[in-house]
């Protein structure tokens, strides 16, 4: 069963998707990477954040040229209390020209 509140995105590219970076871990590893340099990401230990990866529920269906993503996002409650702000991200990776 769905909620109104769910979120379904479909992302068109370019080139093919190679990679799709979705944990909390793994984002912030590749942050200085792939990462926007103007981009102040939070990490793992910003106490006004609460989970940057997906999380549970989340589904990615890649299409077969490997140039459509969608993505369905679920909605979270957060736990955390108040004055915290849960944020999900992506990292998706294309092949370049």
């Amino acid at each position: 069963m769905t909620s109104p509140l769910d979120c379904q995105i479909t992302l068109k590219f370019k080139h093919p998707v190679i990679g799709v970076i979705d944990t909390a871990n793994q984002l912030e590893q590749s942050d200085a990477l792939f990462g926007w340099q103007y981009v102040d990401y939070p990490g793992t230990e910003d106490p006004g954040f609460v989970g940057r990866d997906i999380g549970a529920g989340c589904k990615l269906l890649l299409s077969e040229d490997r140039r459509t993503l969608t993505v369905f996002l679920p909605m979270r409650v957060s736990q955390a209390g108040a004055g915290k702000r849960m944020v999900d991200h992506l990292r998706i990776l294309t092949l370049a020209e």
